[in-house]
Formats: structure tokens, sequence, C-alpha cells
């Protein structure tokens, strides 16, 4: 949303963009998470901000304001990666770095 025109900030920036913040050391908690689950937030976060520019240039009627992130997101979306399911097929095991173990 920072960003400027030349700047070209688009979806695949940003998911490359995750791989930074997982090096960084102020984030060590991002690179304890799967890569995956760190693209589907970009992508969260790609689709919160795209609705608003196109809301915008639509001109669609109503409330309109920059996206809101929330600070204490704690909610993780793994897709294809990140977990594995048990023989008896009842588990899921988390395989992140978190130590999360398994759900039911």
């Amino acid at each position: 949303m920072d960003g400027k025109k030349e700047d070209k900030i688009n979806r695949f920036a940003l998911n490359k963009y995750t791989k930074v913040l997982a090096d960084h050391p102020h984030f060590p908690w991002a690179a304890k998470l799967n890569s995956m689950a760190r693209q589907a937030s970009a992508e969260r976060a790609w689709s919160a901000i795209s609705g608003f520019f196109d809301n915008c240039k639509k001109k669609v009627s109503g409330k309109k304001g920059y996206p809101r992130f929330k600070k204490n997101s704690r909610s993780v979306e793994y897709k294809t990666s990140g977990w594995s399911l048990s023989d008896e097929r009842k588990y899921l095991t988390m395989t992140d770095h978190f130590g999360i173990g398994y759900c039911f």
C-alpha cells in the first residue's frame, strides 16, 4: 500500500518477500512457519489490498477505507504441506517448528 507506482508490487513480489521476512533477524517466528503458510498469509493481504483499490476504481458506493490488519491474528492456513495425516486417518500432526502437536 505504501509503494510507489515504480515499485511494481504485485502478488508475486509479495510472495517472494515472505522469504525475505523469514530470513530477517527481527522476525524469527516467520522462519519457523511453513513456506506455504507464509504465502497464504501474503495472498490474504494481497486480496484485501487489491479489493480496496478495485472498489475505488469502480467507485463502489458505501464505506471505504484501507484494509485494517489485526495485531493479534493467530490463524495460519496450511494448504498442501505443513501437516501429515495419521495412519488411522483420525489425527493431523502439524509438522512446523512451533511444536503445536496433533489435532483431532
